[in-house]
């Protein structure tokens, strides 16, 4: 099984969606990992559809832990 690696879209506003999403295209990438894009859905669609690309991108989620319980500091945190 390959390991997912988790790649941020980079600045919404710049070259970085595309840049992202041309990468994603790489057969290099794909043999050795499954990513997963970090980021705003609507602008990486946006990027595919600029490029010219045929990669589907599907919304995990807008949340994908509670915030409570995301921050919340454990005893174990900083042990090794």
């Amino acid at each position: 099984m390959k390991k997912k690696i988790a790649i941020t879209m980079g600045e919404p506003g710049g070259i970085g969606p595309e840049v992202t999403v041309k990468a994603l295209t790489d057969r290099a990438i794909n043999r050795c990992c499954s990513p997963v894009v970090i980021g705003d859905a609507a602008i990486v669609k946006e990027a595919v559809r600029k490029s010219k690309l045929s990669i589907n991108v599907l919304l995990i989620s807008d949340r994908l832990t509670d915030s409570k319980k995301m921050f919340r500091p454990e005893v174990r945190a900083g042990q090794l």
